[in-house]
């Protein structure tokens, strides 16, 4: 029976990495940008430096190293792991870490032999603020967005003509005198002035709604990647994103087809507007 080795390891290690994030919660379910927990795999590649002493458990005493203060060790470092991160509010982000961290050396526990890598993990709780625009998760707040004003747009207007056919004028006041020689007498009808209204239909595009309306047109744009101008519209308690105005529907359907293809934007649908009022043919 080989006798027992009574050690123990005490060092400082520095490590520099590239890392490259896979949200694994997007991966394995469908894409959702207002998700408010996932999971995330990691993996990387980089440098690490230590300084490392091994020290007898009875006496305390250093029977063993790797580096020193004037000259660290350095090897290749492959970090691999898996985390997850939990939304807070707005911008604040908990989450947790834990890698397996293998360097290209077996210098690390001080003691050559065996695997020919050693390898250590690592467990980190984190606490992450964004300084960047807003998260795409909505949240519940007071609305501080004043509703834009939504203008129908004018009506065609029509007039129905008279027939004049043989007649010069028309005069609702007296009757009009025959020709010599014609004994009954020409009667005059007055035409009063007819107006058609002519229903005005278009089509926009919906990408986005919020009960807030916290979002700017802009951001939706810049968030989603669209080149189009983004219009911003309050109804019957949500506030809508759309682009795009189209008279003709079968445009309005080829368009939002494209639309589809780009991340995020597979609800987009088609709304109809009657006399510059939503048909509400859609619950949002």
């Amino acid at each position: 029976m080989a006798p027992l080795i009574s050690r123990y390891l005490i060092g400082n290690i520095l490590e520099y990495n590239l890392n490259a994030t896979i949200n694994i919660s997007n991966l394995l379910f469908r894409y959702k940008p207002k998700r408010t927990f996932f999971f995330y795999g990691t993996l990387g590649v980089g440098m690490s430096n230590w300084i490392t002493k091994k020290k007898d458990l009875q006496t305390h005493q250093q029977v063993g190293g790797s580096g020193s203060v004037s000259n660290w060790t350095t090897e290749w470092v492959v970090p691999a792991g898996v985390g997850a991160y939990f939304n807070i509010r707005d911008k604040v982000n908990l989450g947790f870490e834990w890698t397996l961290r293998g360097v290209n050396s077996d210098k690390l526990d001080a003691t050559v032999g065996g695997f020919q890598y050693d390898i250590y993990s690592f467990l980190s709780l984190n606490l992450v603020y964004n300084f960047n625009k807003r998260n795409p998760v909505e949240l519940k707040g007071v609305n501080r967005t004043i509703p834009p004003v939504i203008l129908p747009r004018p009506k065609v207007q029509t007039a129905k003509q008279p027939d004049t056919i043989g007649i010069e004028s028309i005069d609702t006041t007296r009757r009009l005198m025959p020709p010599p020689g014609v004994v009954n007498k020409l009667p005059v009808q007055q035409f009063d002035t007819i107006q058609v209204e002519e229903s005005d239909i278009f089509y926009r595009i919906q990408i986005f709604s919020s009960s807030t309306g916290q979002k700017s047109p802009t951001s939706i744009r810049t968030y989603f990647g669209l080149t189009q101008p983004v219009t911003k519209e309050y109804s019957e308690g949500y506030y809508r994103y759309y682009v795009g105005e189209f008279e003709n529907k079968n445009e309005a359907n080829q368009f939002v087809t494209s639309l589809r293809l780009k991340r995020g934007l597979k609800g987009a649908f088609v709304a109809k507007y009657i006399n510059g009022k939503r048909e509400q043919t859609h619950p949002k």
